[in-house]
């Protein structure tokens, strides 16, 4: 899934020609992953030399989640650059769960901005 911010606005996209999708509601200004800089917490959980399994807490809010409990976070950092984050919260409605690969950029080019509409 790839996403694109363009505050107040941002869209998702499953995979790489699939349709844009607007998201409902307003998106908050700043890089979405800025939530993550911050732990009040971290912990090493396992390391092989090559992957580096971290258990992080956050304030949920942090995350953009409402509610005053703290929020644990699995955070994998892997060899090739790539980092994991998976986290799990209580909802209304059940358990959603939350997990985001992100990878270093393998091409540099630019990349256009999603039409806005009309």
């Amino acid at each position: 899934m790839t996403y694109r911010s363009l505050p107040p606005r941002a869209w998702l996209r499953e995979g790489d020609e699939g349709d844009w999708v607007e998201l409902a509601g307003e998106i908050p200004a700043g890089a979405p992953l800025d939530g993550l800089r911050s732990p009040t917490t971290v912990t090493v959980v396992a390391s092989d030399g090559d992957t580096i399994d971290l258990l992080a807490t956050y304030p949920s809010a942090a995350l953009g989640l409402t509610g005053s409990d703290p929020l644990e976070v699995g955070l994998t950092l892997r060899g090739d650059g790539s980092i994991v984050a998976r986290y799990e919260a209580a909802l209304a409605t059940g358990t959603a769960i939350a997990e985001t690969t992100m990878r270093p950029l393998a091409d540099a080019s630019p990349i256009p901005a999603p039409s806005l509409g009309s």
